[in-house]
């Protein structure tokens, strides 16, 4: 049985809704995709597999020990759903990689592989494992984006977005304003600068000791290049008629978040049978070319694309994160999703829900909250979305100046 944990152990977390898995229990077949991959030291000591097979989550977990030769071993544990139900012993385990992973080594027949076998499978796969995260292979996920926008189909190609948008006069609008507001000369108050801050000074002298570390002021401009904008655009099948709109809304808004140097992270929902598709990744810059990467087609899988965006946003700093997730139906599993919004909340990632078409207000606030939504028509996105970072770049301005 340790061969299945090793399994478990091993699988790196770029294959996160990359990769497909087949297990068995007793009573089970089951075959759906990698949503999550839960590290020992977030998951109370086990590794742990998420896999969604039409909604149904499937726990498979395995915990490292040591063994009677002194050498450590992982020993899965019980199939669980997300509700912690057990559903039997682990009785196999096949992975089938990415597409764009298939030179890579993976273990998809446990029976097969003898004792040596085994360790050379785990020291190539567990090197990729170390190196961590959804970030570790983006090469691969980048060529597999450039394959799609070579051979797009669709609609709305990204040159007539970006034309349109250009013809009309709002691209250039955006870089304006942006660069606008990232010129503009603020007042800020230290214990150093340029020339007494005369209205504290006032007030110092009057027996207010609270204004003692803002006795000076000087004068600066707004930071630039300071955020981490990330994106999620559901292209599933209903979004047929406003692809267009979309993606010249996620274009107007990644060329005023480039205007400012804030780096941009894009995914789109679904891409074939997979959950989330790369259309911009961390370390590299926005292109209209990217847009290309994605077309309509499938469901609303927001969750697993929530969690992808969110996994590549990470290792890029920045002071502040904001989070907009655009969509125009109701996503499965919406319970978990409004709770992965309200944790991004929590620890620090300021997330925008914008909603349009068949999709309801009842619906984006159950995901988003009351005040963490926006509902337009589909033609008002791209300046709606654009508005909510112009908002979000002026709030953080205004909470610098206090």
């Amino acid at each position: 049985m340790s061969e299945i944990g090793d399994v478990i152990a091993v699988i790196p977390q770029h294959y996160v809704n990359e990769a497909d898995v087949s297990f068995t229990t007793e009573s089970l077949d089951v075959s759906g995709v990698l949503v999550d991959v839960l590290e020992p030291e977030e998951n109370d000591g086990r590794r742990t597999l998420v896999v969604d097979n039409d909604g149904s989550e499937y726990h498979l977990a395995a915990r490292e020990r040591m063994a009677a030769d002194g050498l450590t071993e992982w020993t899965p544990g019980p199939v669980r759903t997300s509700s912690s139900v057990e559903l039997g012993e682990l009785r196999s385990i096949d992975v089938d990689p990415p597409d764009e992973d298939e030179g890579a080594a993976v273990i998809d027949d446990v029976e097969a592989l003898d004792s040596e076998d085994l360790s050379s499978e785990i020291g190539e796969i567990g090197g990729i494992h170390r190196g961590g995260k959804a970030t570790s292979r983006l090469a691969d996920r980048r060529s597999a984006r450039n394959h799609r926008v070579d051979n797009y189909s669709g609609s709305a190609p990204a040159s007539d977005v970006r034309d349109e948008l250009r013809a009309g006069g709002t691209a250039a609008a955006v870089v304006r304003e942006f660069k606008r507001l990232v010129a503009e000369e603020i007042r800020v108050t230290d214990r150093v600068g340029e020339r007494p801050d005369v209205r504290n000074v006032i007030r110092f002298l009057a027996g207010d000791d609270t204004v003692f570390d803002d006795l000076w002021s000087r004068t600066e401009t707004n930071d630039t290049g300071d955020r981490v904008v990330g994106i999620a655009l559901d292209m599933s099948g209903s979004m047929g008629n406003a692809e267009h709109d979309a993606k010249a809304a996620v274009g107007a808004l990644a060329l005023a978040a480039s205007a400012v140097d804030d780096d941009v992270v894009i995914t789109a929902f679904p891409q074939g049978k997979r959950k989330s598709a790369l259309v911009t990744g961390p370390y590299e810059s926005w292109r209209w070319q990217h847009l290309d990467a994605t077309e309509p087609g499938g469901g609303t899988p927001m969750l697993p694309a929530l969690r992808d965006v969110t996994r590549l946003m990470r290792p890029l700093k920045g002071r502040e994160r904001v989070l907009f997730a655009i969509t125009d139906g109701r996503p499965s599993r919406a319970d978990r999703v409004a709770e992965l919004v309200e944790d991004l909340r929590t620890y620090g990632t300021a997330v925008v829900g914008f909603g349009f078409g068949r999709v309801n207000e009842s619906t984006l606030e159950e995901l988003f909250g009351r005040d963490g939504y926006r509902h337009v028509d589909v033609e008002d996105l791209p300046r709606a979305l654009v508005g909510a970072y112009l908002d979000q770049l002026e709030l953080d301005a205004t909470l610098d100046r206090q």
